[in-house]
């Protein structure tokens, strides 16, 4: 969501499954078929093509469907350096079509932020529509460039935000006054980190000379915590 908010996506495009039986390894020769074709051609124009995926079924109720469950596939799509047009539908369906049969595409532009967030948390969020139990392959899949930062990092940001928003509630702060706290407390961990990091390096350097009055203590890593954490004398901390 917070990569959304930065580095919205500009389409969303959904493809579907004729054959009931459509294997998890059909279905991904298939996809991998489309976005080599995606990317070639928005690099043609001058651009790149990223994608965040998600997998679904569909329900099998459908007065056509004979009971079957059929896959199928969300994306949300950054085009970068390059503008999307009728191009890319075209060749989304021509290409779906020659690789599994299925004509039954859509290519939508999300024209505001908050579209791309509905698409990506509401309209996909379809408890009706997971993969079936037997299912072992991933369900949402990014390609490399899709995020405009490394995931560990908009990770702990979406957890600090969370935190704040949790703050707030409970104790009535406004959300800027908790999220301001967040990040002192945040900054405060990192530098503690950091002191004992250079702690623990410090007394792995002074471990052979603790051999004459400490002749008993181990000389690894795990030594050096131990000594860190019970402080013996005589090291200069």
């Amino acid at each position: 969501m917070d990569d959304a908010l930065r580095d919205a996506p500009k389409l969303a495009i959904v493809l579907t499954t004729r054959d009931p039986h459509t294997t998890p390894a059909e279905f991904r020769r298939a996809t991998k078929t489309l976005w080599q074709a995606l990317r070639r051609a928005a690099a043609a124009r001058g651009g790149t093509a990223d994608y965040f995926g998600r997998i679904e079924f569909t329900t099998g109720e459908g007065p056509r469907s004979g009971g079957w469950r059929r896959i199928h596939v969300h994306y949300v799509v950054k085009l970068r350096g390059c503008e999307s047009g009728s191009w890319v539908f075209e060749l989304v369906q021509d290409t779906w079509r020659a690789s599994t049969g299925a004509w039954r595409v859509q290519v939508e532009e999300l024209r505001t932020q908050v579209g791309a967030l509905h698409y990506l948390w509401l309209d996909q969020a379809k408890v009706t529509q997971l993969p079936p139990k037997e299912w072992r392959g991933m369900v949402d899949r990014a390609s490399q460039g899709y995020f405009s930062e490394p995931v560990g990092v908009l990770r702990e940001r979406a957890d600090r935000g969370l935190w704040a928003e949790r703050l707030a509630f409970s104790t009535g702060l406004d959300l800027g006054d908790a999220e301001f706290m967040v990040e002192q407390t945040v900054a405060l961990a990192a530098e503690r980190r950091e002191e004992d990091r250079r702690l623990r390096v410090a007394l792995r350097e002074v471990l052979p000379g603790l051999r004459e009055t400490a002749p008993q203590a181990p000389v690894d890593a795990e030594g050096a915590d131990r000594l860190l954490t019970e402080r013996l004398p005589g090291v200069p901390w």
